[in-house]
């Protein structure tokens, strides 16, 4: 990704982040680290420059996040997700469809962390 400085940052994207299955992503979901960059030459920061997939099996929620700034596409992103192939398989294994979440602060409110422990 280049950062406005023409700094070339490498960032690591997570597409899904399985929280029952990869239980340390948990963490860096808390500490919002997925699919983040920071440049080391200008010291600026982006937050959630990259959408990605919230699982968490045992509390049966999928949760597209995204970054807050494609709020304005809401509708749009909605239509998108309505049409994905695995709502099927969801609906087959009696699991929510689902939810959409713009921003981090989105995402804790909706898996309704509140401290560390309520992620795990």
């Amino acid at each position: 990704m280049e950062c406005n400085c023409g700094n070339i940052v490498d960032v690591v994207l997570h597409q899904s982040v399985n929280v029952t299955i990869n239980p340390a992503l948990a963490e860096d979901v808390i500490n919002r680290k997925i699919n983040n960059c920071y440049c080391k030459k200008c010291g600026i920061g982006k937050e959630l420059v990259f959408q990605f997939l919230y699982v968490d099996m045992r509390k049966n929620k999928w949760i597209w996040c995204y970054p807050e700034k494609e709020k304005s596409s809401k509708d749009q992103i909605e239509k998108e997700i309505n049409n994905f192939p695995v709502n099927k398989f969801l609906e087959e294994m009696r699991i929510e469809k689902p939810i959409i979440a713009f921003g981090y602060n989105e995402l804790f409110s909706i898996i309704n962390i509140g401290d560390k422990q309520d992620i795990k």
